[in-house]
């Protein structure tokens, strides 16, 4: 394959001891039904035999750029990508997942019919873990309100203007919550986000993608720029800093006294305000925060449940019999006893 002058698509790979799924990976961009885009590939520092392989698809298709370097970190890698980049478009890409063949041409399209600068989509998930679709919010304002929770874009499914992405940048004094703390920024920067609603990736869901010290300071790290998006983004600048501080504690690790009247009056005052898609995102995750204060608050379940009927929202027997345990058992603490009640709520269904 003949690489064109001015690829429209530059799809970022970065690569850290990837042997095992690399090549699948590698495969799924190289048959991509859009043509015109460069992969560039940078070995971070790998042990393993992924120099090989990487070698080996870099000697076969003009379109891969291949560096290889010490170890520097995710953030700075991709950093280092987005400078050499000369795609309109920058693509993220995962060493473990595999692209669906029309992931390129799709978002594109997606992003010139909405005007959008940045693009991710849905993840169908596989190997371990549950086996399920992750679909995510599909309009700006939807997905601007799911970022006041949490991360709303899935990392590897992004596609972003690259003048946007350039002056931005990711932080590396955030590496594991690298993407989330990139989109609340792109968010207060004006710039309009959007997911494709369609499957543009397969998800590899595998013990090794983070280890439990790593989850705790990931955990940390989201918490904190969680807080500083309440702060300020312009979606919630009539609301409280004593009703933001007190919905921010269902997010701790250890949960203290909640005052739920409060977390009531934040919940309601976004939902006054929001469009249909965005209170559907809020409620979706209400619905966990009310679900993890039945630990410390017994009139929580009543609570929901009056929030879903003021909102015709379901209240389904998975999540009060989730809810009971949560309430009873603290499950939210007992990995057996959470993924017994999840297996309920997705069998029972909403």
């Amino acid at each position: 394959m003949i690489l064109k002058s001015s690829p429209v698509v530059t799809v970022a790979l970065p690569v850290f001891n990837a042997e095992k799924y690399l090549a699948e990976s590698i495969e799924s961009i190289l048959n991509q039904t859009f043509t015109n885009f460069e992969l560039i590939v940078i070995n971070d520092g790998s042990t393993d035999n992924s120099s090989d392989i990487l070698r080996s698809y870099a000697a076969k298709d003009a379109r891969i750029r291949l560096i290889e370097r010490e170890n520097a970190g995710l953030s700075n890698t991709l950093n280092e990508i987005i400078g050499l980049s000369r795609g309109k478009w920058i693509a993220r890409m995962d060493s473990d997942d595999i692209a669906v063949s029309t992931r390129l041409e799709n978002q594109l399209s997606w992003l010139e019919s909405t005007s959008a600068d940045i693009c991710g989509g849905w993840m169908d998930c596989f190997g371990s873990g549950t086996l399920t679709v992750r679909e995510q919010p599909e309009n700006d304002e939807a997905i601007k309100y799911g970022l006041l929770f949490g991360c709303v874009l899935a990392h590897p499914t992004v596609m972003m203007r690259s003048d946007l992405i350039k002056t931005l940048c990711y932080s590396p004094n955030w590496d594991k919550a690298e993407d989330y703390e990139l989109w609340t920024r792109a968010a207060l920067a004006g710039a309009r986000i959007t997911n494709i609603p369609r499957v543009v990736l397969k998800y590899r869901q595998h013990p090794a993608q983070i280890s439990s010290a790593s989850n705790i300071q990931q955990k940390n790290l989201t918490q904190l720029v969680r807080r500083s998006y309440w702060k300020y983004s312009e979606l919630v600048r009539n609301i409280g800093d004593d009703l933001v501080e007190e919905l921010l504690k269902l997010y701790e690790p250890v949960l203290s006294q909640i005052n739920m009247d409060k977390v009531d009056a934040l919940i309601f005052k976004i939902l006054s305000q929001a469009s249909q898609e965005s209170r559907l995102v809020i409620l979706g995750f209400a619905e966990i925060l009310y679900l993890k204060a039945c630990q410390v608050d017994q009139s929580a379940p009543k609570r929901w449940k009056r929030i879903c009927v003021i909102h015709n929202y379901p209240y389904t027997l998975g999540v009060r019999m989730m809810m009971f345990a949560s309430s009873k058992f603290r499950m939210l603490e007992n990995p057996r006893l959470l993924g017994w009640a999840k297996y309920i709520h997705s069998y029972l269904g909403k």
